[in-house]
């Protein structure tokens, strides 16, 4: 019995004892059915069976063999393809980085040690915030 079929039956008001006792006779009918081979259809023996003849034609086969040559020469220029856009993502991250590091070295400023005084103890200067 299903999970759901289950839960059906809590909705609908059915003890647990009684969805036992369904379950119980549920797989006793499945073990009948097993036991008993007359339920099943037979297969007619005296007939001989036909060998399963390949029904694909060769022009079907050629047509899959050039259909799969094109898909893999299709999948080889995407890796290619793939392949030069990552080389140009790593190019264009060096140059990124570079421009970055350059930008940051340049903004650098020396201070004096005047400078640093005069910064600490200049009680006319508002607090930068950070």
């Amino acid at each position: 019995m299903k999970f759901t079929d289950k839960m059906q039956l809590l909705k609908q008001g059915v003890s647990f004892a009684e969805i036992k006792e369904l379950e119980m006779e549920e797989a006793a009918e499945i073990e009948a059915s097993k036991k008993h081979p007359e339920n099943e259809p037979k297969e007619p023996e005296n007939e001989p069976k036909e060998p399963e003849v390949d029904k694909t034609r060769s022009e079907d086969v050629k047509e899959l063999k050039s259909a799969l040559e094109v898909a893999t020469k299709a999948l080889e220029e995407s890796k290619a393809t793939i392949e030069k856009q990552k080389d140009e993502l790593t190019k264009l991250n060096e140059d990124f980085t570079k421009l970055v590091n350059k930008q940051t070295v340049a903004e650098k400023t020396e201070l004096t040690a005047t400078d640093v005084m005069k910064e600490l103890f200049n009680p006319d200067k508002k607090k930068e915030v950070n």
